[in-house]
């Protein structure tokens, strides 16, 4: 149980300001085929407030805001990903200094990169998998938004994937199954972003890539 609320609460206290408008939460599946996701409800404490009849100022308000949100949501995901691609063309930055801000978890390191794929080529990425309670690399479109994971596999994570005797992790990004045990599908699409994330870590990996040739 968690409390929400502008004044300081004796335990579970998530703080909020009187210009907060939403709360975000994150459910964590290692395998969500076999672990049931969690269930959350949120509940007012003490009286609620009543709105009036919705006038026509409140409308074209509300209007306005749904508005400029779906012009800053694609524009803001295109322009980080043309970042990325100037400065991480196929390959990974180290942590950004910024990691733990924007909603993101404190404990929690992101590694980001650009990846741009031909018909036959994939991208292979290596990394000694540091100590952590959990990481995952997922690919995402252009603007930054998952790939189709309900049909293609577009992500892994510590418990999904397959680690060789000396604790190395090897992931192959390719449109079409190349044999490997860490396939990424790339789900139809020819470049995006790609995420690592790594939960409770005790450094700060970035992982090895190449490209390779698959159509012979």
């Amino acid at each position: 149980e968690i409390v929400v609320s502008l004044e300081e609460q004796p335990k579970n206290w998530l703080p909020v300001s009187a210009r907060s408008t939403m709360i975000q939460a994150r459910d964590v599946l290692a395998d969500r085929h076999d672990q049931q996701p969690a269930h959350i409800t949120i509940e007012p404490i003490g009286p609620t407030r009543r709105r009036g009849p919705l006038t026509g100022d409140r409308f074209m308000s509300s209007l306005e805001t749904m508005t400029q949100e779906l012009a800053a949501g694609p524009a803001k995901g295109a322009g980080f990903t043309d970042r990325l691609k100037a400065s991480s063309f196929n390959t990974f930055e180290p942590m950004r200094p910024d990691a733990g801000s924007g909603g993101a978890y404190p404990k929690q390191i992101y590694v980001y990169g650009y990846w741009e794929l031909g018909a036959h080529e994939a991208l292979v990425v290596e990394l000694d998998l540091p100590e952590c309670r959990y990481w995952n690399l997922h690919l995402c479109n252009h603007w930054s938004e998952s790939l189709d994971y309900a049909y293609h596999r577009t992500s892994i994570n510590s418990r999904t994937a397959q680690i060789d005797g000396n604790g190395q992790l090897r992931v192959v990004i390719a449109h079409t199954d190349p044999g490997e045990p860490n396939w990424l599908d790339t789900a139809h699409h020819g470049h995006g972003t790609m995420v690592f994330r790594f939960l409770h870590c005790d450094s700060a990996p970035v992982p090895k890539t190449h490209l390779q040739d698959f159509s012979s």
